[in-house]
């Protein structure tokens, strides 16, 4: 540890201690500890007016049809909340697991867990629990994700994504301009892959639609492509809240696309992506991890 930290401040060097005590204590206190500083940080956003307070009310708005903007403001707290417990419980997510306060629902949708597909999520719930349910198929798994601002939750991420493949190969591809050339290796090789549809990038969220006209750009676009150019199955899977520090993994059925050529099965793909996930996101809009950084007018660069 001290080798991982000597370039760290003094601040930077007590939170990792706090992040790896974390994984110590029981469950329900971490939840309950990411809660509370997601209100803490819910209130002193609120106070300072800042841009993502707005973006939540008017969001809450649009998507809640909620017009009181003090009931707007317990929504933006109990969003935060939500928000926190994702946060702390990635320190304990295995632990979450052997407790068996993770439970997956689908997998007759998977007759053949030797087939090799993208399994396609979004950041709703704890997606990191998407981990557990590919560590358990046989093949090896790719995941493209966008390095974390703060080195300190990266290196945790990071750590924890490892442990789902006991027994196997794990391979973390980080968003840049080789990634396409680490997941062409990755589908070559026979391996799933894991790509989150709903990223956000420069200020735009890419998906679901939520009632836009997207554009053909962003993951969705890019698995759609990437599962016609490789000829693999998606397979839609994402993580909602059954209570507290409790999940459900639901896998959905295998989308297959149409079309006569190579662009229009990528269209077809594209748009089943959305229809699939964008009434889940609506659903669980409390438990969405975009919301705060989704922005009705903004375009994408």
């Amino acid at each position: 540890m001290a080798e991982s930290t000597q370039k760290l401040t003094f601040a930077q060097r007590v939170e990792w201690c706090f992040l790896v005590l974390m994984q110590y204590l029981p469950v329900s206190w971490v939840s309950a500890i990411g809660a509370y500083l997601g209100e803490r940080n819910a209130r002193k956003g609120m106070a300072a007016k800042r841009l993502w307070v707005e973006r939540l009310h008017r969001n809450f708005a649009r998507f809640l049809h909620e017009t009181d903007a003090k009931k707007r403001e317990r929504l933006i707290i109990d969003y935060m909340r939500n928000l926190g417990r994702v946060y702390a419980e990635i320190a304990v997510l295995q632990r979450m697991v052997a407790q068996g306060r993770v439970s997956i629902v689908g997998l007759q949708h998977i007759p053949d867990p030797h087939q090799q597909f993208i399994i396609a999520g979004c950041h709703v719930g704890n997606w990191e629990l998407l981990g557990h349910l590919v560590g358990q198929l046989p093949r090896d798994f790719g995941d493209l994700f966008a390095p974390l601002a703060n080195p300190l939750h990266q290196k945790l991420v990071v750590q924890m994504r490892h442990r789902w493949k006991l027994n196997g190969k794990t391979s973390l591809v980080a968003a840049s301009d080789n990634a396409m050339r680490q997941i062409t290796r990755i589908l070559n090789a026979g391996d799933n892959l894991v790509m989150m549809i709903d990223e956000e990038k420069n200020g735009y969220v890419h998906a679901p639609a939520l009632g836009r006209n997207l554009p053909l750009t962003g993951n969705r676009w890019f698995t759609a492509r990437l599962a016609v150019r490789h000829n693999v199955a998606i397979l839609p899977v994402y993580v909602q809240p059954v209570g507290v520090a409790r999940y459900q993994i639901v896998v959905g059925k295998p989308l297959h696309a149409s079309g006569s050529n190579d662009h229009d099965k990528a269209v077809s793909y594209a748009q089943q992506l959305d229809a699939c996930f964008d009434p889940i996101v609506q659903k669980n809009l409390m438990h969405w991890y975009w919301l705060s950084l989704f922005d009705w007018d903004a375009r994408p660069n």
